[in-house]
């Protein structure tokens, strides 16, 4: 049966309308714990313990290999199905979170809001890097243990890039209880240069570090009960089965790809008319584009990821929506395929980690989805705004002479006219999104506004913008932090996106920015 759905944008929290937010009482995190000290991007430590993101694209990646030993002493314990049947659950939630593990103020302050949306759910997936830079097996503790301590229930976990960095050492150890297995993983052999590959991998590739004992009875103390209130997580890749909804999570190791055991598997757990929603750690759709070669084959083509997508779309599988981490801003595409249908791709990777700029996002202008079908939070004209005062911050701390006036970014009714004009974007319609106020046609933008957006657009090659949303990134509220929560309720699966500003105001009601309602017509 066709599912009917309806998607709401609404009002999302902290508009940057006026100052007022960027001097607004935080959160209080002491209750949860201490953060780590500011977790920054461009630190040396940083960029060298995470050398084996590069080393993966330059000399070959070996997650397959490690993937294919993983999965084989999986097989062994749990069988080849990695199902977590919960036939127990009818009327039921869950929550997905994203990219959550910095372990710094800016990670703990979604934490409170986030419990407060996550009441009665059942279980929590984390969809995409839960440990920062590399996956470290010890430093689950300050960045996943200590922040998740207060949820009661199990939390399920897919790998992101970063944490593939240390082979999976720390995520099996602590989500699936799985001991490495002994191999030593090299890539694939290439057929050019391959001696000099292999000798970079050799030479270069950072190694698991040695589990601490003393993590793992910290870990024990603060989840142990919780983990025991559900099945435990079979593996990296798994499903949840319930009766109502089939929860797909895969896993797409550093460079985004599917092995052919993993499509095989994903295949015979796709089939069939039960509601899906598929959980992936790097998206199908971003921003203006579709971004299939974000998840390719074991060889380097789009062979799997084709796989993917078919399966998704086709409708004797009835997949209804798909979440995805790995970019740090929420964005949902309602897109068409056919037969009247919408599968409703969503990015939520807002939960923790530095926020990727939105203003740099070209119009959505597909014959499959458009400007009218998909939102993003913050808005375009929100992020070029925060980005400038953010941007102001940063070097009134280099000016000896700084003085304590509160800094003014564009303003943002000139920030819509800004975005507005460089995307092609109808000025109205901004406006109405809440951008601005007053008649859109009367802005006048000044040098300063047009000089402060030169800044901070990103340009073409390195200075791309991720990497300016790294140099740029902050550690004090007002945030754009993002969650997801799925309620399934007989016939009907709605997914609501919470906004997150790590203000005292929005924690015991977190705003919701977005919402699906989707009709399986299973009631």
């Amino acid at each position: 049966m066709r599912e009917r759905t309806r998607a709401t944008a609404v009002p999302a929290p902290a508009r940057l309308a006026d100052d007022a937010d960027w001097s607004a009482q935080p959160a209080d995190v002491s209750g949860i714990g201490t953060p780590l000290k500011r977790f920054s991007w461009l630190s040396p430590r940083t960029l060298w313990r995470s050398r084996n993101n590069l080393l993966a694209s330059l000399t070959g990646d070996p997650t397959e290999n490690a993937r294919a030993a993983w999965v084989q002493a999986q097989v062994k314990t749990h069988g080849s199905d990695f199902t977590i049947e919960r036939d127990d659950l009818g009327d039921f939630s869950f929550m997905v979170i994203g990219d959550t593990g910095e372990g710094d103020r800016s990670q703990y302050s979604v934490v409170p809001a986030f419990l407060n949306a996550a009441k009665e759910s059942e279980f929590t997936v984390i969809a995409s890097d839960v440990v920062y830079p590399d996956g470290d097996v010890n430093e689950y503790v300050g960045k996943f243990f200590i922040p998740f301590a207060g949820y009661p229930r199990p939390i399920y976990a897919i790998p992101g890039n970063h944490d593939w960095l240390d082979g999976l050492v720390g995520f099996m150890r602590h989500f699936c209880d799985a001991a490495p297995p002994a191999q030593k993983f090299l890539p694939p052999r290439r057929a050019r240069w391959s001696w000099l590959t292999l000798l970079l991998h050799e030479v270069f590739w950072r190694r698991p570090r040695a589990l601490d004992t003393r993590s793992l009875a910290i870990a024990e103390e603060l989840r142990g009960e919780a983990q025991a209130m559900g099945p435990a997580q079979p593996n990296m890749y798994f499903c949840v089965d319930t009766p109502e909804l089939r929860v797909i999570a895969i896993d797409v190791g550093i460079l985004g790809r599917l092995d052919h055991a993993q499509g095989e598997w994903l295949k015979r757990v796709s089939a069939g008319p039960k509601p899906k929603l598929l959980l992936s750690g790097k998206p199908a759709y971003a921003g203006a584009n579709m971004s299939p070669r974000r998840i390719l084959g074991p060889d380097g083509s789009d062979e799997d990821g084709g796989l993917l997508w078919s399966l998704v779309r086709d409708p004797a599988n009835n997949f209804i929506a798909m979440i995805a981490g790995d970019v740090h801003h929420y964005e949902r595409h309602s897109v068409r395929v056919g037969d009247g249908r919408e599968i409703h791709c969503v990015i939520s990777g807002g939960g923790g980690a530095f926020m990727t700029s939105t203003h740099q996002l070209a119009k959505v202008d597909r014959p499959d989805v458009d400007e009218s079908s998909w939102m993003v939070y913050p808005t375009r004209a929100d992020s070029l705004r925060a980005y400038s005062i953010i941007l102001l911050r940063k070097l009134r701390r280099l000016a000896p002479w700084r003085g304590s006036r509160p800094v003014r970014g564009i303003p943002a009714d000139e920030a819509a006219v800004i975005v507005s004009e460089r995307h092609g974007l109808d000025l109205a319609a901004e406006f109405a999104r809440g951008e601005g106020a007053g008649d859109p046609s009367a802005i006048t933008v000044s040098r300063r506004s047009r000089l402060l957006a030169t800044l901070i657009y990103p340009l073409r090659g390195w200075f791309t913008a991720e990497k300016i949303s790294e140099a740029l990134d902050w550690d004090d509220p007002p945030f754009f932090k993002n969650f997801v929560r799925v309620d399934v309720t007989g016939d009907r699966v709605t997914l609501t996106a919470y906004g997150v500003t790590g203000l005292e105001r929005d924690v015991a009601a977190p705003v919701v920015i977005d919402k699906i309602e989707i009709e399986t017509g299973r009631g």
